[in-house]
């Protein structure tokens, strides 16, 4: 095996940042499990082949493909074992690294994605600049002119509202909507200010004053509204409304 990789010199660029950089040329059956998690990460594959494992799923990828790994993705990689692949590698932080997570995690690349970067490179001053003008070519032809993006924080709210009568997990909520669970939890955050669990929670609660209103009990509320046992969802009432479902429940008969 041969490879070399690069811490680069942080030249805290705003927009696209390259921070790391490698090639590699991997014996056969090479696993590799990357360690830098806080950047996203492109390889661009130049010969041969392997597969990309994300969580459960499995991608085969080949010479002439780009895939892509997000940050904080649970993901490993691993070389073919009769044709193994030679790659390079990027890895990039700043304020337009989110848009490559509309990216499919493997797609076609026609020609070259880091022409600037070979294996003597790494002893060059301007290799970040360099980097960094293949990421914004790439941006420009592929990622800026995506000006129908979706709402992504009105398909959880929709998801949530349709589906708060069974279990849902936030990893539930990001397949369905096709987006790493990190980047759409910190997008959701992003935009609305709280949390995809805050507004599962809410949903819950707003839909089980409801069904009190209407004179259910509270066991059968807490099932309605996605709670395994009604002293979980008394709990988590209280806290919120300063009062048990039964006393809100006797109150609102009262009232009416």
């Amino acid at each position: 095996m041969s490879h070399e990789y690069q811490i680069l010199l942080n030249r805290n660029l705003q927009d696209l940042n390259p921070i790391l950089a490698g090639w590699s040329d991997c014996p056969s059956g090479q696993h590799i499990i990357p360690d830098h998690r806080n950047s996203t990460l492109i390889h661009t594959v130049l010969a041969g082949g392997g597969t990309l494992h994300l969580g459960s799923n499995s991608y085969p990828v080949k010479a002439g493909q780009v895939f892509i790994i997000l940050p904080g993705q649970a993901a490993s990689y691993t070389a073919n074992k009769r044709d193994p692949w030679s790659y390079r590698w990027v890895g990039f932080t700043g304020a337009l690294a989110d848009a490559f997570s509309s990216l499919p995690p493997v797609f076609e690349l026609t020609d070259d994605m880091f022409p600037n970067l070979r294996k003597t490179d790494f002893s060059d001053d301007g290799l970040v600049y360099h980097l960094a003008a293949d990421l914004f070519s790439f941006y420009g032809r592929f990622l800026r002119t995506q000006t129908h993006r979706p709402n992504y924080v009105q398909m959880v709210a929709d998801y949530i509202q349709l589906s708060y009568a069974k279990p849902i997990t936030v990893q539930e909520i990001a397949d369905h909507v096709g987006l790493n669970r990190f980047y759409l939890s910190r997008l959701f955050r992003e935009k609305t200010g709280r949390t995809i669990q805050d507004q599962i929670l809410d949903v819950r609660l707003s839909e089980a004053r409801r069904y009190l209103m209407l004179g259910y009990s509270v066991k059968e509320v807490a099932a309605l509204c996605g709670y395994s046992a009604a002293s979980i969802f008394s709990k988590l009432f209280k806290r919120e409304y300063g009062m048990s479902p039964s006393e809100f429940k006797e109150l609102k008969q009262q009232e009416g």
